[in-house]
């Protein structure tokens, strides 16, 4: 089959769960293509979108459409226009991913839902909510969202805040344009499920659980010795890693929680990702930061080098970075949020904080770098537990299953 992915970008956490996809299918005889609002990489099967070619109209048209709340709906045309590509004619499948991400008009889905089989990845919550992509501790979103109480309060919300607080309309279109198009929901993990049963937006929507798989060949354990003389990094201390960044992703708690690891000597945090650490170091921590990692195997050393990755997120769904972290044999610390319980069960592939308790968080740490004997069992059982869980090739499988069951059905109702 021929497989159309459309994403908001082609890098990022959903890119990257694409991109993983796309790689495992085409081993298994599908091809792919990646159509991006946004295009950086120089992979030749990432086509981007066409974009307004009058710079004073998309200026206009964004002024606008911000200032109303309803940056999405600037991007109508260029929706439309997706389906009079050859990529698009030629697809036997629409797998949707991220369609936030000021690219994507997401009223036009039941038009193009009645020209192909549409699936859709749900990476995070914007498609049950009028707006946010995690709605925290608000629970609007399960009986219509309006008078936002995070609209204008988005220190860690995502998107930013535009203009006037439509939230209410967004929600009730969204609601609207889904029941026309009727996509095949895909999400990653059971809370997910359960909370797209609760949305009156998705309730009676098909919805499925497929986990974001991983190259488990390519992520593997690496003898945590080698890996650290191949990175230069320190034999003898204790090594924390992390990639943080402002935000939801907890950099400024990541920053806290080290201070308190201070007397425990010996200790090595890396800092992956780019971001530097609002932090005063009083020369007890070696701190070690790293530019955002492209390259897989790179990757794998940074995690199989460190005795424990932590992520200090406030809200997320399965975050990979968790899922390469284990399939790595690298224990993890992380708070208990979203499906983050999917991949590291508690005390069996790491330690599961109370949400947003750096107390308990830290306690987790020092009871995984105390405990020898905890923390390689934990080694043992998370790459068990990522292997059997968030195989690319398994993930692959039931996608492959899933298109076919969509285009039989849809070309069914189409023969009727």
């Amino acid at each position: 089959m021929k497989i159309l992915h459309v994403n908001a970008t082609d890098y990022g956490g959903a890119a990257k769960a694409a991109f993983n996809l796309m790689n495992a299918l085409e081993k298994i005889g599908h091809s792919s293509v990646l159509c991006v609002g946004n295009r950086k990489s120089s992979d030749n099967r990432v086509i981007e979108l066409d974009r307004d070619t009058n710079p004073l109209r998309f200026k206009m048209k964004r002024l606008f459409f911000n200032s109303i709340g309803l940056p999405d709906w600037r991007f109508r045309e260029r929706t439309i226009s997706l389906t009079d590509k050859k990529y698009f004619l030629d697809a036997d499948i629409v797998h949707l991913h991220n369609i936030h991400g000021y690219y994507f008009d997401y009223r036009v889905l039941p038009f193009l839902a009645a020209k192909k089989p549409v699936v859709w990845s749900l990476h995070d919550m914007w498609a049950l909510t009028g707006y946010c992509a995690y709605s925290y501790d608000c629970a609007q979103w399960k009986k219509g969202c309006g008078k936002c109480p995070q609209y204008n309060d988005r220190k860690f919300r995502e998107p930013p805040a535009v203009g006037m607080d439509m939230t209410g309309i967004n929600w009730r279109q969204k609601k609207m344009a889904f029941k026309k198009a009727k996509p095949l929901l895909v999400v990653i993990c059971e809370a997910y499920e359960k909370m797209c049963g609760e949305s009156p937006i998705t309730m009676n929507l098909d919805c499925r659980v497929i986990p974001n798989g991983l190259d488990t060949e390519l992520f593997s354990p690496i003898e945590k010795q080698k890996a650290r003389k191949e990175l230069g990094l320190n034999h003898d201390n204790k090594i924390l890693m992390s990639i943080p960044s402002p935000g939801r992703k907890g950099l400024d708690i990541l920053s806290r929680i080290i201070l308190k690891l201070e007397n425990i000597g010996n200790l090595t945090v890396i800092v992956a990702g780019g971001y530097k650490l609002p932090y005063k170091s009083k020369n007890k921590i070696d701190l070690v930061y790293v530019d955002y990692i492209d390259n897989d195997r790179l990757l794998n050393l940074y995690y199989s080098a460190a005795d424990l990755f932590l992520l200090p997120s406030r809200a997320d769904n399965v975050p990979l970075t968790l899922s390469e972290a284990i399939i790595s044999g690298t224990p993890c610390v992380t708070f208990n949020v979203g499906g983050i319980s999917t991949v590291v069960p508690h005390l069996d592939c790491g330690y599961l904080a109370k949400p947003l308790d750096e107390d308990d968080f830290v306690n987790g740490i020092k009871l995984l770098l105390n405990d020898n004997e905890l923390r390689l069992k934990c080694s043992r059982n998370a790459r068990i537990h990522g292997v059997k869980n968030f195989d690319s090739m398994n993930s692959a499988k039931l996608y492959a299953s899933l298109y076919e069951e969509a285009y039989k059905k849809f070309w069914k109702k189409k023969c009727e």
